[in-house]
């Protein structure tokens, strides 16, 4: 079990570290959709593959969904490298902070103790 202190801590130090790590999110979805213009440059100048403009418009959709899956994942590790998942029913205690039940110490899924008093 963790105080409140500790969680307070630890949840500073979550957020601290997905702000670094916002940029190369919008890096990767703003690099699929710049990708998406040449592309199509590309393949007006070669008319015998005109066969590929069929498939970038799914790619870049592929890469979004396979960059959001990435995201899910990585904020699952995040949270257990933190600590802030629930130890009864490993449901995330950050959505929102509020949730822990007016900040009793409590789950807010399954209301199993999460601080010490």
């Amino acid at each position: 079990m963790m105080t409140r202190d500790e969680f307070v801590d630890r949840l500073k130090a979550l957020r601290r570290e997905a702000l670094k790590f916002l940029p190369v999110c919008l890096i990767v979805y703003l690099g699929a959709l710049a990708a998406v213009g040449p592309a199509e440059r590309w393949l007006e100048k070669h008319p015998s593959t005109a066969w590929m403009a069929n498939l970038v418009l799914p790619a870049v959709i592929v890469l979004i969904f396979c960059n959001v899956a990435f995201l899910k994942w990585d904020v699952k590790r995040r949270l257990r490298k933190y600590g802030l998942l629930c130890p009864a029913c490993g449901k995330p205690l950050t959505k929102p902070a509020v949730k822990l039940e007016g900040f009793t110490g409590k789950c807010g899924s399954c209301g199993a103790v999460v601080f010490e008093d």
